[in-house]
């Protein structure tokens, strides 16, 4: 008789605990879907979704214990998959989709991820996972494993219960103190133009764009996505500098955007449903280019910037109680509309290549695959690649665009981003 497999769990990261905070304000999910011509139905996506469950229990855990004890298990319950009508949802905006802005409840108990189908042309299938428990990089593994289930392939699985602070101590003896100290990133921009190090710079960072008054309580987040008909090169680099030149346009200080880091990719090269995360930042200054961007993000994770995390700061993430940590969060509200130390400009996260090949099956011939950005911060941008397109996608607080002006960042976006790019062979990123 073969012995019984073990039940999976993993710890509950200090990371992963703030995240729960964050989603108690703002649904904070990683979230993806893919457009083509379908003939499936809801019940073969559920036998799909059953079938990678058990190969990837990471998508079937629930919370169980407190503070720094807390821990995901595997509730031995498969995801849902709900099937919705969205005859007014163009998939480019989240208006006619009010189902996206759902929020899950996994302090309750509630599970941590589910499958949308919408029907129609084209159809949809939404991949919905709350970012407590998922990274881009996780809802992609799972959503390809549900594309092998469909097409008979074997699955992959998803064993590794490493937390992010695992991998980070991994490599603990190879960060780079001074690339610590400045993590912002300005001092090393100047190094890399040959300049001093000069005074120490101040840390407070313009917005991407103005800042509506104030017209009703409440946080809400908008996004849009638009498309571009070919694969941008290095899409991630360019998209930094085009918002940092966008800002200038009328104003003048520092820039700095946060960029994840699939510590499994770039660190340990393991197959987890998690969040596996590290973040890097990268000070953009007055007459940057892509290239300097690009060399920026090199040095920092040759200094192992993304494995970097204060112990003090994860002492407080994991045992601070979560009542506690929501009234910090909530009172740092302000700081999404005022330049405040710390306050970074935004977020810039690149995903791909993605091959349409892999979220398609006879039933579905994937023709587009968009990201949802994360609802956090003062603004943030996802670039996913396939091997035909490139979709730039930004999320922002409604405050944002009150006059009008986030719709027309949009734009400009949509006339003068990739203008001038052609057709390239897709390359790998190093981001989440």
């Amino acid at each position: 008789m073969a012995p019984e497999q073990a039940r999976y769990f993993r710890k509950l990261s200090g990371v992963e605990r703030f995240s729960l905070g964050v989603n108690a304000f703002a649904k904070f999910n990683a979230d993806i879907f893919v457009e083509g011509e379908s003939r499936l139905t809801t019940e073969m996506l559920q036998a799909a979704v059953n079938q990678v469950a058990e190969a990837n229990p990471g998508s079937r855990v629930r919370l169980q214990g407190r503070l720094g004890f807390a821990k995901w298990v595997d509730s031995g319950l498969a995801p849902r998959v709900r099937e919705i009508q969205a005859p007014g949802w163009d998939g480019r905006t989240a208006q006619g989709a009010a189902f996206l802005d759902e929020k899950f409840n996994a302090i309750a108990g509630g599970p941590v991820c589910e499958v949308i189908h919408v029907p129609g042309t084209p159809a949809r299938i939404v991949f919905r996972s709350l970012h407590a428990a998922f990274d881009a990089s996780a809802v992609f593994h799972w959503a390809a494993e549900i594309f092998r289930a469909l097409r008979g392939e074997t699955l992959q699985g998803s064993p590794c219960t490493y937390t992010d602070w695992d991998v980070m101590q991994k490599f603990r003896e190879k960060v780079n103190r001074e690339g610590v100290e400045t993590y912002t990133g300005l001092n090393t921009a100047r190094k890399l133009r040959g300049e001093g190090a000069g005074e120490k710079p101040s840390k407070t960072y313009l917005p991407v764009i103005a800042c509506s008054a104030a017209r009703e309580p409440g946080l809400r987040y908008i996004w849009r996505s638009v498309i571009f008909p070919t694969v941008i090169p290095n899409a991630l680099a360019k998209a930094a500098i085009f918002l940092a030149e966008y800002v200038r346009r009328d104003a003048s200080g520092q820039i700095a955007f946060n960029v994840p880091v699939d510590l499994r990719q770039r660190r340990v090269n393991v197959l987890s449903l998690g969040n596996l995360t590290g973040t890097l930042q990268i000070a953009v200054q007055p007459g940057d280019t892509a290239r300097i961007f690009t060399r920026q993000l090199g040095q920092q994770l040759s200094n192992h910037v993304d494995c970097y995390q204060p112990f003090l700061i994860r002492l407080l993430l994991t045992w601070i109680p979560l009542g506690m940590m929501r009234a910090a969060i909530k009172a740092m509200e302000p700081w999404l509309y005022e330049m405040r130390p710390g306050a970074v400009t935004g977020g810039v996260t690149s995903i791909g290549p993605v091959p349409l090949h892999t979220l398609s099956a006879p039933q579905f011939d994937c023709t587009e695959i968009v990201a949802i950005p994360a609802y956090a911060g003062k603004m943030n941008l996802v670039v996913t690649s396939s091997d035909r397109h490139t979709v730039v996608s930004i999320v922002v607080p409604e405050r944002y665009n009150f006059d009008g002006q986030f719709d027309a960042l949009i734009e400009t976006i949509r006339r003068d981003f990739g203008t001038k790019q052609a057709p390239a062979q897709a390359r790998q990123d190093v981001t989440s």
